[in-house]
């Protein structure tokens, strides 16, 4: 991990700390009821994890192969399964035929792999994810298979905590709205516009919340979202929450794995 991004990292956890302790300080001052003390602990806790991981786990990063390695070649299986290296138009390409069916797959020339079904290129990243949703630039980081559930969790635990941020600062408007003092009317315009902020983050992350909601419902990522891929399958809303919630295998960096 590189300096600038160990950098960053530290300071989206010094913001989150003060989130953290800002909504903890309002809800002291509202709030004495031991369960909703217990609860909004609770969603503090399940929101600090989700960022640890989404800060330090792979999200499914498959490893380069030093050298291309390719030649033309063709390979029948006795049970009718044709696999054929080739370069066609300026790139090399895999095509797999199965009675009767083609399937055709790019070859990174970055990764010297191939990109089969559910692996990507990030370009920030510089490095193939396995089932890449997209990459978050403020995490700094893909959103990818073994880290998506912990996204979702993330985004919408941080809707309850920045409303609670808005409450402080709107408390924190209250206080000084009325002082006549030239510095404290200093303050309280800041504190306007930080109100003003943090409403406009909270409807922001509200529409991101439908949105990815509506992903994972249809079972489908923002990538294939953005590029408009169409299904050819019936949605199933079931089987596609089921995918968030059961616990799935973890993708490590072995330069063995999905490649050809």
């Amino acid at each position: 991990m590189s300096y600038d991004k160990k950098e960053k990292r530290l300071k989206i956890l010094c913001i989150h700390l003060l989130l953290y302790v800002s909504s903890f300080l309002y809800f002291i001052h509202v709030y004495s009821s031991f369960y909703e003390y217990l609860v909004f602990l609770i969603v503090l806790y399940i929101n600090f994890l989700s960022l640890i991981n989404l800060l330090l786990v792979n999200p499914g990063y498959i490893c380069k192969k030093i050298k291309n390695m390719n030649i033309k070649e063709e390979v029948c299986y006795e049970n009718g399964i044709e696999v054929l290296k080739n370069f066609i138009e300026s790139h090399w390409v895999l095509i797999i035929k199965k009675s009767g069916d083609q399937v055709t797959y790019k070859y990174c020339e970055e990764c010297n792999i191939y990109k089969i079904k559910g692996i990507s290129h990030c370009y920030d990243c510089n490095c193939c994810v396995h089932e890449m949703d997209h990459h978050c630039y403020w995490l700094d980081t893909c959103i990818a298979r073994n880290n998506i559930r912990e996204f979702y969790v993330y985004l919408f635990t941080n809707i309850f905590i920045i409303s609670y941020f808005s409450l402080f600062v709107n408390y924190l408007y209250n206080l000084t709205y009325e002082l006549d003092n030239s510095l404290y009317r200093f303050i309280f315009y800041f504190i306007s516009f930080l109100l003003l902020t943090c409403y406009l983050f909270l409807f922001i992350l509200s529409l991101f919340s439908i949105y990815y909601l509506y992903l994972a419902i249809t079972g489908i990522k923002s990538r294939e979202f953005i590029k408009n891929i169409k299904r050819t399958d019936k949605i199933k809303v079931r089987a596609c929450l089921m995918e968030y919630l059961v616990d799935h295998k973890i993708i490590s960096c072995n330069s063995n794995h999905n490649t050809i």
